[in-house]
């Protein structure tokens, strides 16, 4: 699944480069980074890949956002917006920070979902909410993947159409 890079800083540029090897180390997926296929704050989608964005979305309560489209069981497009009006702040403008959301919304991206929200907990994983930012998967999130991927249809969504045929969203 390719990544695509919409993004306005070498900061953001380094993260989605760290989480995009994280990511490849699993048996089952390549993630290479790409030009991106957007600009701006508005992040569209594009069929076949993730398109990843930066910008101030403002006071919300997300610092990542990963939104995916699917069609008949299978991930067709997915968006992560990773929020600047955070960033920008002395608590999260830090590379590790930068680093654990941007590979925890692109996981989302691949189906995972969190492995804690409990920020006391921590599960050694990017996709874990623990007060201290882990900046790569587990283990045990390339054993999901493996799941998730793992299927023995024919079907792939590289370069899909663009019909999905549901959209959501995790934060």
């Amino acid at each position: 699944m390719q990544l695509g890079e919409n993004l306005s800083t070498a900061a953001w540029e380094t993260a989605l480069s760290g989480a995009s090897a994280d990511w490849t180390a699993s048996r089952v997926l390549d993630s290479p980074v790409v030009v991106g296929a957007t600009a701006g704050r508005k992040c569209r989608p594009t069929s076949g890949r993730v398109e990843v964005c930066n910008a101030a979305y403002g006071n919300n309560g997300w610092l990542g956002l990963a939104s995916v489209w699917s069609s008949g069981g299978h991930i067709v497009q997915a968006t992560v917006k990773l929020n600047d009006t955070y960033f920008n702040t002395s608590s999260y403008n830090t590379p590790a920070w930068r680093r654990s959301v941007t590979c925890q919304e692109v996981g989302h991206t691949f189906g995972l979902d969190h492995q804690s929200e409990d920020p006391e907990v921590n599960m050694g994983t990017c996709m874990d909410y623990h007060k201290v930012p882990n900046l790569s998967p587990n283990q045990h999130d390339y054993e999901q993947l493996e799941t998730i991927y793992g299927h023995l249809d024919a079907t792939t969504t590289l370069a899909a159409s663009t019909a999905a045929s549901g959209r959501g969203s995790s934060a």
